[in-house]
């Protein structure tokens, strides 16, 4: 997951810098309208301010990261449960309540790569 999340990353930091290189090429032009350099400016500085949010935040990225832990940890939770509800008797006190807690597990996982994407835009 974390490389998918990561080449996505990348894949917008690539965007960003080629409209970029774009609206240099379009500022060099002689027949521009002081209004239409105006807004190349301006979408610059909104390319810019997102490229900085995506490359230098910390807060984002530690918790990205921290998001991307905790999907691993309960991948590794997951297998142990699944070891564990082969081995015991079903309809148990144990089982009822290791397949609870997988249940839980399984509804987190789900929304963990959402969250990351929703930090990634």
């Amino acid at each position: 997951m974390r490389s998918i999340l990561s080449d996505r990353a990348k894949a917008r930091e690539s965007q960003i810098h080629n409209e970029l290189g774009q609206l240099k090429e379009h500022l060099k032009r002689e027949d521009l309208t002081p209004e239409a350099k105006i807004m190349i400016n301006e979408r610059q500085q909104e390319l810019l301010g997102e490229l900085n949010r995506l490359m230098f935040s910390p807060t984002r990225s530690d918790r990205i990261k921290e998001l991307e832990d905790t999907f691993d940890k309960n991948e590794a939770r997951l297998t142990e449960i699944d070891k564990q509800l082969s081995e015991e008797k079903p309809f148990t006190d144990k089982f009822t309540k290791l397949h609870e807690e997988k249940h839980n597990l399984l509804r987190q996982q789900k929304w963990i790569p959402v969250s990351i994407e929703s930090l990634i835009k």
